[in-house]
């Protein structure tokens, strides 16, 4: 008799415990959906920023383009991490070489960074600035493997204006023994 009754109070807990976990379970779903929905409405209310250039007379790009950018910077070039001077320099070489592509080539640009951003919620589930830095490479790494090929040269490309910003500053030129151009402009 005590037998079928502690059979019966275990399964009574089973039962408890397995609605409780249901609960918990849908909870972390709704929650989940309402983050994710929230952030891609954001993401597209925000595309029309990423898509412009703030003002074409100044020729710079807005405080969220730069942002990013640098989040993805500084995982390309770790030596840009923390450098202010640094990367003030590396933001006025990728503007300079930003600028000299075409229109349809800057909103493409703009558009590939938001969309790397952006991606991490699906890898990562936090935005990419939340993510550590260790993160951040792992999650770039990733992207490198993508099964897309658009996105894989996408990021290559980024990857590699990134590196012609980072050596065009004159700063850097020590660092690999580099004395400048041999004529002069």
């Amino acid at each position: 008799m005590l037998l079928r009754s502690a059979k019966l109070e275990k399964a009574k807990s089973i039962k408890t415990n397995s609605r409780i976990s249901f609960k918990l379970i849908l909870v972390k779903a709704i929650f989940y959906r309402f983050y994710f929905l929230n952030s891609t409405i954001r993401f597209f209310l925000d595309l029309s920023s990423y898509l412009s250039i703030e003002n074409p007379l100044t020729l710079k790009l807005s405080i969220d383009q730069r942002e990013k950018l640098l989040g993805f910077a500084e995982v390309f070039i770790p030596e840009l991490k923390g450098e202010n001077d640094l990367l003030n320099d590396f933001v006025i070489q990728f503007e300079k070489l930003f600028f000299s592509f075409d229109r349809d080539t800057q909103k493409k640009l703009l558009l590939f960074i938001s969309v790397l951003s952006f991606l991490s919620y699906f890898y990562t589930a936090k935005a990419y600035k939340r993510l550590s830095f260790d993160q951040q490479k792992s999650y770039l790494a990733r992207i490198y493997n993508f099964p897309f090929a658009k996105i894989v040269s996408g990021f290559t490309g980024l990857r590699t204006l990134c590196f012609i910003s980072y050596y065009s500053i004159k700063e850097v030129w020590k660092t690999i023994h580099y004395d400048g151009p041999l004529v002069s402009r």
